[in-house]
């Protein structure tokens, strides 16, 4: 019985060394990400591209936060998320409606769930 209990023991604890490595990897993954985009431009989405499909050449230029209109940024995130500074991070009462609007697919997340 003791070597039963020893054994379920140390799979247990074999489990959890594997699952707090593979989460070490995928937050060392995460933060590496970050960390490139911080100085190399993210590649193109699906938009960009498919605009490049239907349009030809199209001539995109990175543009930092300095060379932009200080609204800018404030607008895109409003037309995103118009609670983003009234919540923190989980617009619940949007999840909410979400939730309860009988299965139709639509967003109920917030920019920092993105």
């Amino acid at each position: 019985m003791a070597t039963v209990l020893a054994k379920s023991g140390r799979l247990v604890r074999r489990l959890w060394q594997r699952l707090l490595r593979v989460l070490a990897i995928a937050l060392a993954a995460v933060v590496a990400i970050v960390l490139l985009f911080r100085w190399v431009n993210p590649p193109p989405g699906y938009l960009m591209i498919a605009e490049r499909l239907r349009l030809g050449h199209v001539e995109r230029d990175w543009v930092g936060l300095d060379a932009m209109s200080r609204d800018l940024p404030l607008s895109a995130a409003a037309a995103e998320d118009a609670n983003f500074c009234r919540h923190h991070g989980f617009d619940l009462e949007g999840i909410r409606s979400a939730l309860a609007d009988d299965g139709r697919l639509r967003g109920g997340s917030t920019i920092s769930q993105q």
